[in-house]
């Protein structure tokens, strides 16, 4: 890749000194090597060159908190987008602080008991990872705002970034929205949130009761019909609420941040 990279910019330079044609100059966001960033990756875009770059000047305008952070894109050669490293969620494998003995909390005093280490443990983990879902849902909810959507939102898409120790959502992937009245029109707002549900159900699968990973289809495109055991019924509703099979029924992302 980087002796690619090399004759590329050699050839640049050649045409660009003693040629007489006009060279189209380079875009902002044109970057050969993530080693200009600390902790960066790199992502090949399969899809060919014009991909990548409609990818990259989408990308590139995004800025938030929740939203992978964008570095860069080579659209020529074998094309790939730059951005900051993520993990996949849920994280199976968290560290938790070890905390001070502390009285019991109101839920506890409610069934009579302390919760025990492994219980506090799964208690924590849960509240970890449902932290994290929603700050891919802020994310979700700044890319639609500015009229975005992504052409296919799966669970790939909600990440662990490793710097800022946030949820967020991937920039790869984004198409602008269209009116979902309009006649094979695509990705919408709505297919967006239906995914979104979906997405959250298979992280919990695997952070809740990964026994149950053998059962779970590689691509969940509903929600089973009754609610799983490890699933509080709070939890259960908004899920179901983002997964109503009439669009117009849908919760909206304003809901699920609120």
């Amino acid at each position: 890749m980087s002796r690619e990279l090399d004759v590329m910019s050699e050839v640049f330079d050649t045409v660009a000194q003693r040629g007489n044609v006009m060279v189209e100059t380079l875009p902002r966001w044109f970057a050969t090597s993530e080693l200009e960033w600390f902790r960066a990756k790199t992502t090949v875009v399969k899809e060919g060159e014009e991909a990548c770059e409609r990818q990259a000047a989408v990308w590139a305008k995004l800025h938030h908190p929740n939203v992978r952070k964008f570095f860069g894109a080579c659209h020529v050669g074998t094309p790939f987008v730059i951005h900051e490293a993520c993990s996949e969620l849920p994280l199976l494998k968290q560290k938790f602080p070890r905390r001070r003995r502390r009285r019991n909390t109101r839920g506890e005093r409610a069934i009579g008991k302390k919760l025990s280490k492994t219980e506090e443990l799964a208690l924590i983990k849960a509240t970890q990872t449902w932290r994290q879902v929603l700050g891919c849902a802020l994310g979700l909810q700044y890319v639609h705002d500015r009229g975005l959507v992504h052409e296919r939102l799966t669970v790939e898409n909600l990440l662990y970034s490793q710097a800022s120790q946030k949820g967020v959502l991937s920039g790869l992937g984004l198409v602008r929205r269209r009116d979902i009245h309009e006649l094979n029109a695509g990705p919408s707002v709505p297919s967006d949130i239906f995914a979104f549900g979906l997405a959250i159900f298979e992280i919990l699968v695997k952070d809740c009761s990964p026994d149950k990973l053998t059962t779970l289809s590689a691509n969940v495109d509903s929600l089973p019909d009754v609610r799983p055991s490890f699933m509080k019924k709070t939890e259960w509703a908004l899920l179901l609420g983002k997964c109503i099979p009439d669009f117009a029924d849908r919760i909206s992302m304003a809901d699920v941040v609120h």
